[in-house]
């Protein structure tokens, strides 16, 4: 029963996989050939980045005195990248991306096990509520990980920029972590039913 309930969502689960994984190499090949390249990039939101009117002529700004030209997000990008900045570069495009795979693993583990010995089991609650943990944990952490790589990065970019700016770079996905606590939610009410299974075959 509990292969027949899970193998509709196993099959759409899997292609989703295929297609997301497919997508994270392709970004990920295109990150290692720009940071190959020298070249290095970061989208900056707004940290307290202007450019006033009054400033000298020549920029090419053509912004009247008086007038302050600010927001985000700006892409600032840096040529010639040190190794530092490289390795940075990375660690802000990977730590979603990482993110992403190590989820991805995590659920098409857990459609496996539902499907080879059902949804109300022992197991397969204790599966459910590990991988809520890791969609909530993970996304915590991957975007508290790109967050301080982005504000060290722009700190070598801008010096006048402080480490502070990491908090205008975290911006976790308010939608993962929800379906984190869903997760956790359904793995409570698959601990009930499997006590009630229990219950029901300890009874025949």
């Amino acid at each position: 029963m509990g292969s027949n309930l899970v193998e509709p969502a196993r099959v759409l689960v899997t292609a989703v996989a295929a297609v997301v994984m497919a997508v994270v190499f392709v970004e990920v090949f295109a990150t290692f050939t720009q940071v190959q390249s020298g070249s290095v990039c970061l989208d900056v939101p707004q940290l307290g980045v202007h450019v006033r009117g009054e400033m000298p002529a020549g920029t090419g700004l053509g912004l009247a005195p008086g007038v302050e030209l600010g927001g985000g997000p700006v892409r600032a990008c840096v040529e010639g990248a040190t190794g530092t900045q490289r390795v940075l570069g990375v660690v802000v495009a990977w730590s979603d991306r990482l993110f992403v795979l190590v989820t991805v693993a995590f659920g098409l583990r857990l459609f496996t096990l539902l499907e080879r010995e059902g949804v109300f089991t022992a197991r397969a609650e204790r599966r459910m509520r590990v991988v809520g943990w890791v969609v909530i944990a993970g996304s915590l952490v991957s975007a508290s990980v790109a967050a301080v790589a982005s504000a060290v990065l722009l700190v070598s970019m801008v010096p006048g920029h402080g480490l502070w700016s990491w908090m205008g770079f975290f911006d976790p996905s308010v939608p993962v972590i929800v379906l984190g606590a869903v997760l956790l939610s359904v793995s409570r009410v698959v601990e009930v039913g499997a006590g009630m299974r229990a219950d029901l075959e300890g009874t025949v």
